[in-house]
């Protein structure tokens, strides 16, 4: 089976779900829950290191030194 390229949070494991997403954005779910929904295994990924976006916004704020609290504000759903 030829791999299936996907994007992989290095933050917290999920993967952007290109193939089904639900909506018009992808959406970025656990990894396990994504291996079930598409039938796929570890081996059948091509991981590419990524984050998603609360992770990033995480990134961004420890980059510039932002205090904790803020950071919690920033992922707040």
């Amino acid at each position: 089976m030829k791999q299936i390229s996907v994007r992989f949070c290095v933050g917290c494991g999920y993967i952007c779900d290109k193939i089904q997403p639900e909506g018009d954005q992808p959406q970025w779910m656990n990894a396990h829950t994504y291996l079930m929904k598409h039938g796929l295994r570890w081996e059948d990924l091509d991981r590419i290191d990524d984050a998603c976006p609360p992770c990033a916004r995480v990134l961004a704020c420890a980059r510039r030194g932002v205090f904790p609290d803020v950071i919690e504000a920033a992922t707040a759903p």
